[in-house]
């Protein structure tokens, strides 16, 4: 599948997902020891995010913008040395689990496939944005890249090695 049939997919994934304007939400229970009781389920209204990355996906660093389309689900791409384009999926509240696949465009090598897995703290509503996750870059056997952790499997291709990477931005 090319890359533009993936794109509109993921647009009109996008589309489709509904939308939430309150912060928080107020559920009232009706208990027999708390009948005046209140629980609050937070909602996220923080759907935007723009962050440095410290090494990482952009090797010596990159800007990135980051759509979160929904608790599970954002895309980002970055501005660096080397392009970066990633689809995060994250599992927790404001303190996340995040797996990623992407694309890491070198001008010699062409485009190349990276992965990551780490760690996000990113509150519901617009604050202070973090990211530990280190990059698994893959490149080929023809690549000239050579860093932590490299070396080649039976079948001939490598898995070049892993850069760890820090973000810090604002989410809004």
């Amino acid at each position: 599948m090319n890359f533009t049939i993936r794109l509109l997919v993921v647009v009109a994934l996008w589309l489709s997902m509904p939308r939430y304007g309150n912060a928080q939400i107020a559920v009232r229970t009706d208990s027999a020891t708390a009948p005046a009781a209140q629980d609050t389920v937070q909602v996220r209204t923080a759907r935007n995010a723009v962050y440095l990355e410290l090494l990482g996906s952009g090797f010596l660093g990159s800007l990135n913008y980051e759509r979160i389309f929904s608790e599970y689900i954002s895309i980002r791409v970055g501005l660096s040395y080397v392009p970066v384009t990633m689809i995060n999926f994250t599992l927790g509240g404001s303190s996340k689990f995040e797996a990623g696949i992407g694309m890491i465009y070198f001008s010699k090598e062409g485009v190349k496939p990276s992965i990551t897995i780490g760690y996000r703290y990113q509150p519901y509503a617009q604050g202070f944005f973090f990211r530990a996750t280190p990059v698994v870059l893959y490149y080929g056997k023809e690549s000239s890249f050579n860093f932590a952790g490299s070396g080649s499997s039976s079948s001939g291709t490598s898995w070049q090695g892993w850069l760890p990477g820090i973000s810090f931005g604002y989410i809004f």
